[in-house]
């Protein structure tokens, strides 16, 4: 597959009120793409009502998340039913709900280690 068609396409989705909407730091763009291509890749994208949520996981996530952690992002730790998780969160993206997380605990208390990002970019208007 070539690498260039992602771009082109995040790139073309994210123009919609970018400006508005999406203002990554110059040296996060490079997590940020590797996370979005790799979700386009990976068939990890959902199409929500006023926005585009771009999942990626394993190394690209883990390189975002270590990013986060050296940016010293805003940090929370929660405990879901499926186990415990370090959040980090992106700062520029719609809402600010986009976030890397690392899951440090199954469910049932055993030590896990498993990163994964959630990008939340503006939907194209209808």
């Amino acid at each position: 597959m070539r690498i260039g068609f992602p771009i082109a396409i995040c790139a073309a989705l994210l123009s919609w009120k970018a400006e508005a909407q999406v203002n990554i730091r110059p040296e996060a763009l490079e997590y940020y793409n590797e996370c979005v291509n790799s979700a386009v890749q990976n068939n990890r994208v959902v199409q929500r009502r006023s926005s585009i949520v771009y999942s990626c996981r394993g190394d690209f996530a883990r390189r975002y998340f270590n990013y986060l952690v050296n940016r010293g992002s805003p940090v929370q730790e929660v405990t879901q039913r499926n186990g415990r998780f370090i959040i980090r969160w992106l700062s520029g993206t719609q809402g600010d709900q986009s976030h890397c997380s690392h899951k440090i605990e199954n469910a049932d208390g055993t030590a896990a280690s498993d990163f994964g990002c959630s990008i939340y970019a503006p939907a194209p208007p209808s």
